[in-house]
């Protein structure tokens, strides 16, 4: 029975509970929080679910110093020297946050130091980037040979994503134009986490990449007003946003991938795709993997289809690294990770 520590409990961590929970190989053991009207609230009751016993504490050390095999760290913004402190008492850690593919560097002797330290692991994960980026497209193009570009192509409605904070400050739905279009944000975190996971597919794969990686940004204005979960959206505001990375090799595009993001408001913004991704692998056959699932409107909703989903892909792969040799690693190097089937089907003894 895998020991597992839930670190943060907003959208994402609720979800990651419930998943904990779900598993018959794993038992949650502790509960770290950072609001402290959470402070002293059971877990599973945080989650919406029933009772476990363990009691949600806004203290670190305390969380630090229990016995487990694993973190699940999703808080929205992320902390290297935290991660570290994890990594080094003991824990192994999965995240979705930007660890998907470090290069040499300060960062990443940091954390190879805290491995080391503590005989563990240390995994960035979730669903885009992480499992539409890197697992799905490897996963197809063995369907595929002399493959020439990937294409990943993600539709949703981000307003309708009850995060007030991840939405409408990091994202600027809801802004003036020119404060969306000049977005830190942007430039300092999903370009370089987007980054992350396409050089790790393309050096999979085998693709000699180009050192910069491009990156598109496109915003539309609300033509009327909307309300939405994560407030009001005014006309004339940011309401629609496309974002595009893409390594090239030589010049030449071979993994793009482009993130549709109305917000339900009407704007001028075509969305090439229903709620949900495409892959495309353009090879020999050229195919497309079509991935559904999340087309119904979650309004309002606190558990979401991407939601339970995101959290899953966590949870699903902590078996994997916590049997990983200790040090940094990635979802290509471990092997392929699965769900538990459910309760009243899975073999007994």
């Amino acid at each position: 029975m895998l020991k597992v520590i839930q670190w943060a409990t907003g959208i994402v961590g609720q979800s990651s509970i419930k998943a904990i929970l779900g598993r018959d190989d794993m038992e949650l053991v502790g509960c770290y929080v950072t609001n402290p009207e959470k402070h002293g609230k059971d877990a599973g009751v945080l989650a919406g679910e029933a009772p476990t016993g363990v009691l949600a504490t806004t203290d670190k050390q305390a969380i630090l110093a229990l016995d487990a095999d694993c973190v699940i760290y999703v808080p929205i913004f992320h902390d290297t020297d935290e991660v570290c402190a994890i990594l080094a008492s003991g824990k192994n850690v999965v995240t979705g946050c930007p660890y998907q593919f470090l290069p040499d560097g300060p960062e990443r002797e940091k954390i190879d130091a805290a491995c080391a330290r503590g005989g563990t692991s240390l995994l960035g994960g979730g669903i885009a980037p992480g499992q539409l980026t890197i697992l799905f497209p490897m996963a197809m193009s063995t369907l595929s040979t002399n493959v020439r570009h990937i294409h990943v192509k993600e539709g949703g409605k981000p307003a309708e994503y009850p995060s007030p904070l991840l939405v409408g400050e990091r994202m600027k739905f809801g802004r003036p134009l020119d404060e969306a279009y000049d977005n830190p944000n942007l430039r300092g975190w999903v370009l370089p986490w987007y980054a992350q996971s396409l050089r790790l597919t393309c050096s999979a794969m085998g693709f000699a990449i180009d050192e910069e990686i491009r990156s598109r940004h496109e915003v539309w204005p609300a033509t009327a007003d909307l309300e939405t979960p994560i407030g009001f959206i005014a006309k004339g505001t940011a309401a629609a946003q496309v974002f595009e990375v893409q390594a090239t090799s030589g010049g030449t595009p071979v993994f793009t991938y482009t993130k549709y993001w109305p917000s339900g408001a009407p704007t001028d913004c075509e969305v090439a795709i229903q709620r949900g991704w495409e892959v495309e692998i353009e090879g020999e056959p050229t195919l497309t993997w079509t991935v559904r699932g999340f087309e119904a409107a979650f309004m309002g909703q606190m558990d979401p289809p991407v939601v339970r989903a995101t959290a899953n892909c966590l949870v699903n792969v902590v078996p994997e690294v916590c049997a990983a040799p200790a040090g940094f690693t990635t979802l290509a190097r471990l092997p392929t990770p699965t769900a538990r089937a459910a309760a009243d089907l899975r073999a007994r003894g």
